[in-house]
């Protein structure tokens, strides 16, 4: 795809070819974080590069992180897009993190929850589900899930004080969409072992059941390596509660 033009062309007749034959739309979804994580920002479609989000969270305002919520949903929307796998709303508190490095608000836990509920909130005003990731939360990690299986080692008293906590204050603001990362979370999964996105106990039991999410529940990517040997994967995702 060359053009902003041919992306809309593209997406608008997917839209209308799949309600002409089912009468339902299809979610369109796409990567769109501003800075280092921009799939139609800064790539030659004629919108402007957003900068990362670690610069708007070190700047303290937040009237920028709602104005970029609503220049990203806006031009989505345009586009044909209904979903963007964004904001990330991992607390960065782990200084090896390169994964998330700078698409985090940054390590204060009330900024980032704020920033990242203004961001989608004005997401959602244009159109747009955002989906909020990593869920349970990417930032104290050292390894980068696209290659292994990160572990966060925390207690549950910290998990609710520090990663958790952006997730339960979106979703208890109406948050639509949550992305499951792949991580290893023992104190969240009976057997210790296996990956939140494949976990009932995170996805069913504490996502939607604890922490009371009603919104649409995707996992990362099922080729990263973080779960990519696993057998089944896709039906391990879906028995564990992930639309």
């Amino acid at each position: 795809l060359q053009s902003y033009e041919q992306i809309s062309e593209m997406l608008h007749n997917v839209q209308q070819y799949s309600m002409e034959i089912s009468g339902l739309p299809l979610f369109l979804a796409v990567d769109e974080e501003g800075g280092t994580v921009a799939r139609i920002s800064g790539q030659g479609y004629g919108i402007e590069p957003i900068e990362d989000m670690a610069a708007v969270g070190a700047s303290g305002d937040y009237e920028r992180a709602q104005e970029i919520g609503t220049y990203i949903g806006s031009y989505l929307s345009d586009l044909g897009f209904n979903v963007d796998f964004a904001p990330c709303a991992d607390v960065l508190t782990n200084p090896a993190n390169t994964v998330v490095a700078r698409r985090s608000f940054g390590s204060d836990v009330a900024l980032v929850a704020e920033m990242t509920d203004l961001q989608r909130k004005a997401m959602e005003q244009e159109g747009i589900i955002g989906a909020l990731k990593h869920f349970p939360g990417h930032g104290d990690t050292d390894v980068d899930s696209h290659k292994a299986l990160p572990v966060l080692p925390f207690t549950r008293e910290r998990l609710d004080s520090v990663e958790l906590y952006p997730f339960k204050e979106a979703i208890q603001a109406g948050l639509g969409g949550v992305m499951v990362g792949h991580l290893q979370v023992p104190a969240l999964e009976p057997d210790r072992i296996t990956p939140s996105s494949l976990s009932h106990s995170i996805v069913t039991d504490l996502l939607r059941g604890e922490l009371g999410f009603n919104g649409l529940v995707f996992t990362d990517a099922l080729v990263m390596k973080g779960v990519a040997a696993e057998s089944d994967v896709t039906v391990k995702a879906l028995k564990a509660g992930n639309d």
